[in-house]
């Protein structure tokens, strides 16, 4: 029995693309349900329609044709927002895209909802802050994100430490080390808003923070 053929349409973010017989690919991209592999029929034909909007990073609106026994098929692409390749944002790429390549059958759209706002704001001079705000989106997705409001330990208000295997912050009951004040208020605001973060947090700390949370999604993804 033939499966049964449906259209869907889904704001995606590309994330790799694979050549396959002498025009096609395999598209690989994150959905608001995870990583998805579409067969990208003729795409690298040089008058396929499709072919510009596919561009690795970028967000992009897909309809597709969906069968519960075959691979998804691209039907219609339409380019959203462009990741441009002369920001030569390589490590940004290689970064968000190792992690999201984890997201299998988990709910993303917090990702790409925020992703379609920060890809307007790339290339200014934020990509270190954007970065981590779009990591602790995939931790909020694995339900791994730390208590960004109190001590995890007794809620204390009035923290001093911050630590990701111990689930956030913690008040002087619960370590022996601190962080600086304005150091605090800048994870504090990443439970607030990018525009907030941006503003509190210095490039030093943005930084060294996103160095701590590749080190702690390595570990426990």
């Amino acid at each position: 029995m033939q499966s049964k053929l449906k259209e869907a349409n889904l704001n995606v973010i590309i994330l790799d693309k694979k050549p396959i017989r002498d025009y096609d690919e395999i598209i690989t991209c994150l959905t608001d349900e995870g990583i998805k592999k579409i067969f990208a029929p003729g795409v690298r034909k040089a008058t396929s329609k499709n072919r510009n909007a596919l561009s690795l990073m970028s967000y992009v609106s897909l309809e597709v044709i969906t069968s519960k026994k075959l691979l998804l098929r691209l039907k219609r692409a339409e380019l959203i927002d462009i990741f441009d390749p002369r920001w030569n944002m390589i490590y940004f790429q290689q970064t968000f895209t190792h992690f999201a390549y984890k997201l299998i059958d988990t709910n993303c759209k917090n990702i790409i909802d925020q992703y379609s706002i920060l890809i307007k704001e790339m290339n200014q001079n934020k990509d270190t802050k954007i970065l981590i705000y779009l990591l602790l989106e995939m931790l909020v997705s694995l339900g791994l994100n730390p208590r960004l409001d109190s001590c995890v330990e007794c809620k204390n208000n009035k923290v001093i430490d911050f630590n990701f295997h111990k689930g956030g912050f913690l008040c002087k009951e619960h370590t022996e080390h601190n962080f600086p004040k304005e150091d605090l208020l800048a994870i504090y605001t990443l439970s607030k808003s990018f525009a907030e973060f941006e503003e509190k947090c210095s490039f030093k700390f943005a930084n060294f923070f996103l160095k701590l949370i590749i080190q702690y999604m390595s570990e426990v993804i």
